[in-house]
């Protein structure tokens, strides 16, 4: 029976909604290369922790790695986005 190999976490090191872009930026330190990598994370304000899982790693690791956002970086992102747009409406 061969073991099977899980893909690292990668928990998240930035979390970002970029309004001009109209979309979200996921960066992570990679735990293969430990350099930084950056992922598209769709287009929704709301719903952005749905995108968290596998991903492919730029560099050579044939593995990828499973985004996680155990510190809480998209909800904190859409609180401050939400808040921003609520202030620009008063």
């Amino acid at each position: 029976m061969s073991a099977t190999t899980e893909p690292p976490a990668a928990p998240l090191v930035g979390a970002t909604w970029s309004e001009d872009r109209r979309g979200w930026y996921f960066a992570i330190e990679c735990p293969a290369c430990r350099r930084r990598h950056t992922h598209g994370g769709g287009r929704h304000l709301l719903g952005a922790d749905r995108l968290l899982g596998h991903r492919v790693a730029h560099c050579a690791d044939p593995l990828g790695y499973v985004l996680t956002d155990p510190a809480g970086l998209i909800e904190a992102e859409v609180r401050r986005v939400t808040t921003e747009r609520a202030d620009a409406l008063a």
